[in-house]
């Protein structure tokens, strides 16, 4: 290795400060921390806890099998030069996914959610409980919609907020029930709205923890002979937490 210092700077084909420390691959353009096989233009290992503050790359030791990073701090932890965004690209594709903007604006666009729209009437018979079905997806992710069962699926665990509207083509006392794994939430998940004459619409949403794989669908009841309406019927769950 050809090495030579001067008053300025060192040049060097590699440097190794403590192998445990710092490593310049001058090869590849790369500097590991930690490391002497850098992948990276910059990578760090940490084999510790963060502990009271500090920054974490790639230390699973303390969260479960979590990788990624890790900023823990006991004062303000200011990321990114003043004036720029902060931009997150979790799985090292050319894929955005969530941006803090220069005004604190969070844009999440992989976020989960999902809307489902009645492809068809559905005739209701009077006076008996019945599920919607032949929903179609209107916009947001396919893979949480599962056509065979009439159901949108959370992929991940969190809060959701889940909401549908109904529109019948006759109206007695209509009811609508947006179900949790088949269930009502909470005591009971019904809304009761009059009779409107030649039609009637029932809508209302609900915030409701998820686990991965939970999912959510409506079920209504009519007190006369009724269609649910196509296309104006629809049912949707955004992850928001």
């Amino acid at each position: 290795m050809a090495t030579s210092i001067t008053n300025t700077s060192v040049t060097t084909d590699n440097l190794t400060v403590d192998t445990n420390t710092i490593h310049v691959d001058s090869a590849n353009n790369r500097v590991g921390i930690g490391t002497t096989t850098p992948n990276n233009p910059l990578e760090i290992t940490h084999t510790g806890s963060v502990g009271a503050g500090g920054l974490r790359i790639g230390d699973p030791s303390t969260i479960a099998s979590d990788t990624g990073i890790y900023l823990r701090t006991t004062g303000d932890a200011v990321i990114g030069a003043a004036g720029g965004n902060i931009v997150f690209d979790t799985n090292m594709a050319v894929q955005e996914d969530m941006r803090i903007d220069t005004n604190g604006y969070v844009t999440m666009p992989n976020q989960p959610h999902c809307m489902l729209y009645k492809s068809g009437n559905q005739a209701i018979s009077s006076g008996s409980t019945q599920a919607v079905t032949g929903w179609a997806v209107s916009n947001g992710l396919n893979s949480m919609f599962s056509s065979a069962n009439n159901r949108i699926i959370a992929p991940v665990g969190g809060t959701y907020i889940v909401g549908g509207m109904i529109q019948f083509s006759a109206a007695g006392g209509v009811h609508i029930s947006i179900l949790k794994n088949n269930a009502a939430v909470g005591n009971d998940s019904y809304l009761d709205f009059g009779a409107n004459g030649s039609a009637g619409a029932a809508a209302y949403s609900m915030v409701i923890p998820m686990n991965t794989n939970d999912w959510v669908s409506v079920s209504v009841y009519n007190t006369v002979s009724s269609n649910v309406n196509a296309n104006r019927s629809k049912l949707w769950l955004v992850k928001v937490s």
